[in-house]
């Protein structure tokens, strides 16, 4: 008899019974339209911004938190995803220091319903009644999306000990990304104990967000009801480093996320189906109700505009916001109070096209276009295009000159490179016809 082949045979029927034996849990949740979930969302961060200041960087300190809670019900679902949500929100703030700053924003109450959808080009959370503030956008887009907590899961049976690759969408979700370079996340089964899983998910990743490059490094620990099926604790701890970009400085920082979901049987009747009535059908979001809007705080307009413009400085002679497209600087508008005449008056083109030529620092080359584009009993609007040099810089800047019915006049310019005119079609002209007088 050849021992080793017995040998051989006992070692194979060995391995046969320790695989067979091996215990294997199915880890997937399916969204289902209807379903509604109580969460609740707690972050806190600290470390430091990184500013320009007499001719060399400064470190800032950074801290913050944030108390978020709310009922959340599915509407619509692809895959293991919930492409659109409603929430009902209970509790909603944040602050944030940086240095001697504050920012502390807050929901009106007339706000209270948001819904939460998702496309391929992430994530937008607006209100059905009405404009939201770019506090409060930045406020609830910017918390944890509990959404695409179920992309987590390998929706597949696993060992203890076994691995998986987290999908794409998943991680841009999740780390807040306009777009993902790449990753290297995967999830773990470490343990499993008293009916639930426990998931590890840790790794690095990088993407845009307005128009920063940002590195991630994540690593948190998932609870997992295996009866019911449902992630219901999450521990979501995060390093970031983000380069300096157009809209925001450079920063360090680390944040802590502590998430509970638990399943409601019963919506609540903030998120019953008569409450839902003014929620849009439309696979996209509409425009008006994307929109955001900007009140001056010296009270001499308000605007309602298109939130891929952002805000970056506001004092007392301009207010300043540029426009982002998926990453990409395109545009910078200045809005300027300008003068009050009487009641009825406005000033005329030439005088108009004088101040634009004597603007300090703009060299004007060539007068593209001028034409008046709105004559109406509350304003009356006129657009000089012209191409030349600001700063030694070539650009394009497209002057609009808004006189209303009570003689204020205010000025809009937009400043471009001349590749990016075609890019921004008729984004300034939107951008105008949303600047109106303060009401009461």
């Amino acid at each position: 008899m050849n021992v080793w082949r017995i040998l051989f045979a006992l070692l194979i029927g060995l391995s046969a019974a320790t695989h067979g034996s091996a215990q294997t849990y199915t880890l997937n949740e399916t969204p289902q339209v209807g379903e509604c979930f109580q969460v609740t969302v707690s972050t806190s961060l600290a470390g430091v911004i990184k500013v320009f200041r007499d001719g060399k960087t400064q470190a800032v300190k950074l801290s913050g938190q944030g108390q978020f809670a709310y009922a959340e019900r599915t509407l619509d679902s692809k895959g293991n995803l919930a492409t659109k949500t409603a929430r009902a929100y209970k509790q909603a703030s944040a602050r944030v220091d940086t240095g001697n700053d504050r920012w502390q924003p807050t929901l009106r109450p007339t706000l209270q319903l948001i819904v939460a959808q998702r496309s391929d080009d992430g994530l937008v959370v607006f209100s059905p009644h009405g404009p939201m503030l770019r506090d409060e956008e930045q406020l609830l887009g910017d918390h944890f999306d509990t959404s695409a907590l179920t992309g987590l899961l390998p929706n597949r049976p696993v060992a203890l000990a076994e691995s998986w690759e987290v999908h794409n969408s998943t991680i841009q979700a999740l780390c807040l990304f306009e777009a993902l370079i790449g990753h290297e996340i995967r999830g773990k089964l470490i343990d499993v104990k008293d009916g639930s899983a426990i998931l590890r998910v840790e790794g690095r990743a990088s993407g845009i967000d307005l128009g920063a490059l940002v590195a991630v490094e994540v690593q948190a620990t998932l609870k997992y009801d295996l009866l019911a099926k449902r992630i219901v604790q999450v521990e979501w701890k995060q390093k970031d480093n983000r380069e300096p970009g157009p809209i925001s400085p450079a920063s360090e920082y680390e944040s802590t996320t502590q998430i509970t979901r638990s399943f409601l049987a019963e919506p609540p009747k903030e998120l019953s189906t008569v409450a839902l009535a003014a929620v849009p059908k439309e696979a996209e979001v509409p425009a008006a109700m994307a929109a955001l809007q900007y009140f001056d705080p010296h009270q001499r307009f308000q605007l309602t505009h298109a939130r891929d413009w952002h805000l970056v400085a506001a004092t007392e002679p301009h207010t300043i916001m540029r426009l982002m497209d998926k990453g990409d600087f395109l545009s910078q508008a200045t809005i300027t109070p300008w003068k009050q005449l009487e009641a009825g008056k406005r000033v005329t083109p030439e005088e108009f096209k004088k101040t634009i030529h004597e603007s300090p620092g703009w060299e004007v080359e060539e007068i593209i276009e001028e034409a008046e584009v709105l004559k109406d009993a509350d304003r009356w609007i006129y657009r000089v295009s012209m191409k030349g040099e600001l700063d030694e810089v070539k650009v394009v800047q497209h002057y609009y000159l808004i006189a209303f019915a009570n003689g204020r006049h205010v000025v809009v310019s937009f400043t471009m490179k001349p590749g990016n005119v075609s890019k921004i079609g008729n984004r300034d002209l939107n951008f105008v016809m949303g600047l109106e007088l303060p009401k009461k």
